[in-house]
């Protein structure tokens, strides 16, 4: 199974994001990085639950690896 890429980015003032271009329309919002994250974590297993759900197969037995990445300031 090919891990999931979560991609976080800070908003000055506005906390933190995060998305993956391994899951399409999925997005996280939190105060700091250490919520953003732990939000991501549960939005991962989350939204691939509902996934399986919506093409009839049962919730995975075992989620992937999420890869979290930080880009570097410009």
């Amino acid at each position: 199974m090919d891990p999931i890429r979560v991609i976080y980015r800070e908003s000055s003032g506005h906390g933190w994001s995060a998305d993956s271009p391994d899951m399409p329309g999925w997005r996280v919002f939190g105060e700091s990085y250490e919520d953003t994250r732990r939000l991501a974590e549960e939005g991962v297993r989350f939204y691939l639950d509902c996934d399986a759900e919506e093409r009839g197969d049962p919730a995975p037995a075992a989620y992937p690896l999420v890869e979290h990445y930080v880009p570097a300031p410009a």
